[in-house]
């Protein structure tokens, strides 16, 4: 996790994972979190991305509740707008994650086939409302999810931007 792999370059974001030794590991890349500097509750996001190519390459773009540090994960809840990894080339995901009555992790899962995924940029967008969480690429829908009051869901929440090496969501294979 290097800010020296996060740069803005003709007005997009560019994070940058790098096969090179740091602090014991094989992989450098970057982490952008807006923890304490932006947090929102309810309404659209909506993020215009073209992710890495390359087995190993878990690119994210997701939300923790803002009372992670009180509560722990899974209570504070997870929003996964998007993630790649986990399957074949184009294969993304968005998932809803939070814990059952007796403590434990559940989650929601959706799926989306989509082409070019590393040459061309795809709008991923959320709509989140007191009572659903809708997810879309390029206005297709792939996944809904019902919130009821006593979900983490009704809280403000913070984005991570990141592209991990590795991973189980990789298979742990680079």
């Amino acid at each position: 996790n290097r800010i020296d792999n996060a740069r803005v370059q003709n007005g997009t974001l560019k994070i940058t994972a790098k096969r090179e030794n740091y602090e014991n590991k094989d992989f450098t890349s970057a982490r952008l979190i807006t923890k304490n500097r932006f947090e929102f509750q309810y309404g659209r996001v909506e993020i215009r991305a073209k992710l890495p190519v390359g087995q190993g390459t878990w690119p994210a773009l997701w939300l923790l509740g803002k009372n992670i540090d009180q509560v722990s994960w899974p209570a504070c809840g997870e929003i996964d707008i998007m993630e790649h990894g986990n399957g074949a080339r184009g294969l993304i995901s968005s998932t809803v994650h939070l814990q059952n009555a007796d403590g434990n992790h559940r989650y929601s899962v959706g799926r989306q086939n989509i082409q070019n995924v590393d040459s061309e940029f795809h709008v991923y967008r959320m709509d989140w409302s007191e009572s659903r969480l809708d997810f879309f690429v390029d206005d297709v829908r792939h996944h809904g999810f019902s919130l009821t009051e006593n979900m983490p869901f009704h809280q403000p929440f913070f984005f991570i931007l990141n592209v991990a090496m590795g991973g189980l969501f990789t298979d742990n294979t680079i």
